[in-house]
């Protein structure tokens, strides 16, 4: 068995945890903060929607700069709009590894701050 198929098997358990754990998530508390400093539930939720996108990034480049800084929390805009962006990231990210070959998930991959 590839390892891209093991980690898909895998991903696929968690992106399941995930949608459930948006499905429970309560629309009435989506801007609770933690702490004052701390973003809302719902842009956490949002930035969670995204992170798959980071897993494309990782299978089909060889590096990553993070020179530009952190990106801004995303808005969360309603349970649709979420459970929409983590499906198509999902998506891209399972396309992202049937194409990946064991050779170029054992190469090296870095993960830059300039040069």
């Amino acid at each position: 068995m590839r390892v891209a198929d093991l980690l898909k098997l895998e991903f696929d358990a968690e992106a399941a945890k995930t949608h459930s754990y948006f499905s429970a998530m309560p629309e009435d508390q989506v801007k609770w903060k933690p702490h004052d400093k701390s973003p809302s539930l719902g842009s956490l939720a949002k930035h969670i929607a995204l992170l798959p996108a980071f897993g494309v990034v990782f299978l089909t480049t060889d590096s990553m700069d993070a020179t530009a800084g952190p990106p801004k929390l995303p808005e969360y805009a309603g349970r649709s709009d979420l459970m929409r962006t983590f499906e198509e990231n999902c998506t891209r990210l399972r396309e992202a590894l049937v194409n990946a070959s064991d050779e170029y998930l054992k190469a090296p991959w870095a993960f830059k701050a300039g040069d």
